[in-house]
């Protein structure tokens, strides 16, 4: 069973093929099962709830336009979310924002005891450190972060949706996160 989809490879073909077939009820099917993934992926790396969702219709889109470049018996999964990720990175590159992120780290200040209004400014104030630091990051490093901490991927994973080396993805990773780390205690 494919974890990505809740579905298995054998559905996933049975799935592309009913859709290359012009079958409606199987592109509806595919459009629920990665819908909220790919919302997922986008928001992550725009953190703009217009911007995720003009992701995933221009995704959904572009599967249904290039069908036949799927090449059978490749994942599935892994087709349509490298179709999202390089959605996300053109429409970077064309409106060339810079929207905000967050980190793990953030996630977990979230959690902390909401009572102490000390407490609670330390927290927002780590959290905007932690904001305009992810905002420095290049290009690929924000998209590997946002695959990573918003759509929970493995770095395999994210090193098949990129089409880049597993070794570049872990590079790219670290580095985020080092880049982070510095300017968060830099303060800058």
């Amino acid at each position: 069973m494919n974890q990505n989809t809740g579905t298995n490879n054998n559905e996933s073909t049975d799935l592309y093929k009913r859709m290359q077939r012009g079958d409606p009820q199987a592109f509806n099917r595919m459009v629920q099962e990665y819908e909220k993934k790919i919302f997922r992926i986008a928001y992550g790396f725009f953190r703009d709830r217009d911007e995720a969702m003009e992701i995933v219709q221009s995704t959904f889109l572009k599967v249904f336009r290039n069908m036949a470049s799927y090449q059978l018996g490749s994942n599935f999964s892994s087709w349509i979310y490298k179709i999202a990720s390089n959605l996300c990175i053109d429409r970077y590159r064309k409106h060339k924002k810079r929207e905000e992120n967050t980190l793990e780290i953030y996630n977990r200040t979230r959690e902390t005891q909401p009572g102490n209004p000390a407490q609670m400014a330390l927290v927002e104030s780590k959290k905007e450190e932690i904001e305009r630091a992810v905002n420095k990051l290049s290009r690929r490093q924000k998209m590997v972060f946002s695959l990573k901490y918003f759509s929970h991927k493995k770095l395999s994973e994210i090193s098949d949706i990129l089409g880049i080396a597993n070794g570049t993805v872990k590079t790219l990773h670290f580095r985020a996160l080092e880049k982070i780390k510095q300017e968060v205690a830099t303060g800058r």
